[in-house]
């Protein structure tokens, strides 16, 4: 008896498995390019969220900022570090939040065309951008 009642158990954790919705698709998030350019200061690639004043006052970058309500908003950072020339940027291409509630934000290198006469100039590209705040958790996915 007891092994038809964990048989029947099991065929219904199985089943109920089996009927899962996937889960929801990413959901976009609005974000807005703060500053970017090619000179941070920033040597090491880095990237992080920046939740209050004094976080986004530590970064090294060679920008103004507009001002940011850190109660409502927070800031995505993204470093590349030192680069040989010219002709390097970086984009954050889309933020969406996953279905729990993660953050992921999208990041893509453009490097200069292998033929591209680009000054001989090391370079520290970064982009700030804003979103809506959020507590949790935040992940950077490099587009391909």
């Amino acid at each position: 008896m007891r092994i038809r009642a964990a048989l029947a158990a099991l065929l219904l954790a199985v089943s109920a498995t089996a009927c899962d919705e996937p889960p929801p698709p990413p959901e976009p998030v609005a974000f807005e390019a703060l500053a970017q350019g090619a000179q941070s200061d920033v040597r090491d690639p880095r990237r992080e969220v920046i939740r209050d004043g004094p976080g986004l006052e530590r970064l090294s970058i060679r920008a103004d900022v507009p001002k940011v309500n850190f109660e409502k908003e927070q800031v995505i950072a993204v470093f590349l570090g030192e680069r040989p020339t010219a002709g390097y940027k970086v984009a954050v291409e889309k933020v969406v939040r996953l279905a729990d509630g993660t953050l992921e934000v999208l990041v893509r290198e453009r490097k200069p065309a292998k033929d591209a006469i680009v000054a001989q100039v090391v370079t520290t590209p970064f982009i700030l951008v804003k979103t809506a705040r959020t507590d949790g958790k935040v992940v950077f996915k490099d587009a391909e």
